[in-house]
């Protein structure tokens, strides 16, 4: 009846808001992961500059994209030169 297809349309709607909620997460992280600290910028922020190469920031941000690292805070990718990098900070941030 009724009440099973109000319940079937809230579960959809549920589902929905969800996959948007996963999908609103692995954008602020990949924000947050192409802030890669430039030595240009060390200056204004203080953090030395890194260098990674293209391949290793394309194999992060495709392992990003796929969800590999769903779990790690959003700060933890902030000014992260490598995904090893946003790993040992999502560890620190873990210990406080």
């Amino acid at each position: 009846g009724l009440g099973v297809i109000t319940e079937s349309i809230l579960e959809a709607y549920a589902d929905h808001v969800a996959t948007l909620q996963r999908g609103y997460e692995a954008a602020l992280a990949a924000q947050r992961f192409m802030s890669q600290p430039f030595a240009v910028a060390t200056q204004f922020t203080g953090i030395p500059g890194q260098y990674v190469k293209l391949e290793d920031t394309i194999s992060s941000f495709e392992r990003l994209v796929a969800g590999e690292f769903d779990t790690l805070p959003e700060q933890a990718f902030f000014m992260a030169g490598t995904i090893d990098d946003v790993i040992k900070n999502a560890e620190k941030q873990a210990k406080g």
